[in-house]
């Protein structure tokens, strides 16, 4: 029994090398170049995995970059809740801003007879100073003022005074500001 005889495979020429190779193939066996869509790509596979590297890093690296070149800045606001005692201030501190802000001190400034007078505010809680305020967060603080030693004695003329406070605040950034915040007229 004779066996058939295989016809031969039909051939065509390497895009590349001209060579002849199998209708189909996908890779040309003389030079190793692609038949297929990826002829196109001239990228050797360390090229292709330097790319993919260069993406990941790109894609952590940016945020971190991006964060470290925006400046974020705190926004500090002051509430006057109540004045539970003569000399006390309840007050609600915000930071509404996207960084922390520390207080490390604040003060009441007072006009009595025409001269201002400068009154220390400490905390009734002496654990609460000074005071870390975390971005879009806010912290009640309860003051009590710190009559000075030196100041005349105002206490018992119970005049009106105009008054305002003040706190001194550190950023992250190395910069003090001082907050001012307007308390109205009280007996002192």
């Amino acid at each position: 029994m004779e066996k058939p005889q295989k016809s031969p495979a039909p051939q065509s020429e390497c895009r590349v090398c001209k060579e002849p190779i199998r209708t189909g193939a996908q890779r040309c066996t003389h030079c190793g170049t692609f038949q297929n869509w990826r002829r196109y790509l001239t990228f050797s596979a360390t090229v292709l995995s330097l790319l993919v590297a260069l993406v990941s890093v790109l894609t952590v690296g940016i945020p971190i970059v991006m964060n470290a070149l925006i400046q974020k800045h705190a926004h500090v606001d002051v509430s006057l809740l109540e004045r539970p005692q003569r000399h006390e201030f309840m007050l609600a501190v915000s930071n509404s801003g996207e960084a922390p802000v520390m207080l490390r001190r604040a003060w009441m400034i007072g006009v009595q007879e025409g001269k201002d007078w400068q009154y220390p505010l400490n905390p009734v809680d002496k654990d609460d100073w000074p005071i870390i305020l975390q971005e879009n967060n806010y912290k009640v603080l309860h003051l009590r003022v710190t009559p000075l030693r030196y100041r005349p004695d105002v206490e018992a003329t119970e005049k009106k005074h105009g008054c305002k406070l003040e706190f001194l605040l550190y950023h992250l950034d190395g910069r003090k500001d001082v907050l001012p915040f307007s308390c109205g007229k009280f007996n002192l």
